[in-house]
């Protein structure tokens, strides 16, 4: 996953359905961990945007969920 602009080193913020692609889970499901505070957003307008390092986050925790506990 690039998201990082190579003459600036800004990252872009993911859309939810590139965090869903990503992830492998669906679109439904991001929102809802969004909704949860599972998943830290930023707001531009009604759009939703989360940063890369958000998304790292979030599966370094789904990879270290002990087995039972999902």
């Amino acid at each position: 996953m690039t998201t990082q602009n190579n003459t600036s080193g800004v990252h872009r913020l993911l859309k939810p359905q590139e965090v869903a692609d990503f992830l492998g889970i669906t679109l439904r499901h991001v929102y809802t961990m969004i909704k949860e505070g599972q998943i830290a957003y930023s707001r531009v307008g009604r759009l939703y945007r989360i940063h890369p390092s958000e998304v790292q986050r979030v599966t370094q925790q789904m990879i270290n969920v002990p087995a039972g506990d999902e």
